[in-house]
């Protein structure tokens, strides 16, 4: 009898030690397909393991960054945008927009960020940051890519940016900061309190300020990706039903704020978005 015990005790080890030499063979093979840019083979590879195992934080991981392959963004140029948001003289929007091909597709974008917000799985620092660094992206790229601004420049139209991409966008620059603090980069570090800049402007000329207004989303990509071609007649029309409606983009400019407006603006990208 003790034999038989033995036996069926030695099986299941067998068995689980080959179901776990499996896992990580086919998860090697992922992060192979991934170096070697075929994201959709990393992909497939992945998420059959994350569907397996919800809570195996490396398959979370691979899968996000292939879904990021496979949106057409490329890391290192968004990388590098997003650390010069502080240097540079253009607006962030347009420093972004600089990174963000023709070609994009946003559910892809989207689906890297909440893969890793929505595991199972315990995140460790570095997968925080890139869960971090895919909303930062987002909440950007949503704007310019709906609004076809990456397509053509000259023909870009903000009033296409759907109520529902909005939403995200909004939830995107709510939620990278927390995502980034989690991950190890300080609350006042330029990488948290720069991509800040766009919801605090947003939430300063909303009615209440307080609220992530869809049309002073809109207001501000036109702003940003091109103040010149941002017309009067397109200010006015999404800002109609403010008090205060405005015809240029100096209100939605960082540079402009004065008095209260610059306080306001200043605690906002101080405090934690949670």
């Amino acid at each position: 009898m003790n034999h038989i015990r033995i036996l069926i005790t030695l099986s299941l080890s067998l068995a689980v030690l080959n179901c776990a030499s499996s896992t990580d063979s086919q998860l090697e093979a992922a992060n192979q397909a991934l170096n070697e840019e075929n994201y959709q083979e990393a992909y497939d590879l992945a998420a059959e393991v994350l569907a397996e195992t919800p809570t195996n934080l490396e398959a979370a991981r691979v899968t996000a960054s292939a879904q990021f392959g496979l949106s057409g963004l490329d890391t290192t140029d968004l990388n590098s945008a997003l650390l010069e948001l502080q240097d540079s003289d253009d607006p962030h929007f347009a420093q972004i927009a600089d990174a963000v091909p023709d070609d994009i597709d946003l559910d892809q974008l989207a689906a890297a960020a909440d893969t890793l917000s929505d595991c199972a799985c315990t995140l460790d620092l570095d997968a925080h940051f890139q869960q971090g660094l895919y909303q930062a992206y987002a909440g950007f790229i949503i704007g310019i890519a709906a609004s076809g601004y990456n397509v053509d420049s000259d023909t870009f139209d903000v009033t296409t940016i759907t109520d529902a991409q909005v939403t995200a966008a909004e939830t995107a620059f709510l939620e990278f900061d927390n995502a980034f603090i989690a991950g190890g980069v300080a609350e006042d570090d330029e990488l948290v309190t720069e991509p800040r800049e766009a919801i605090c402007l947003v939430y300063l000329r909303s009615e209440d300020g307080a609220t992530f207004d869809p049309d002073l989303y809109r207001a501000l990509v036109c702003c940003e990706l091109t103040e010149e071609d941002c017309s009067a007649d397109v200010l006015t029309a999404l800002t109609d039903h403010l008090t205060t409606p405005f015809a240029d983009c100096r209100s939605l400019n960082p540079d402009e704020l004065e008095g209260d407006d610059s306080v306001a603006f200043e605690a906002c990208k101080a405090a934690d978005t949670e």
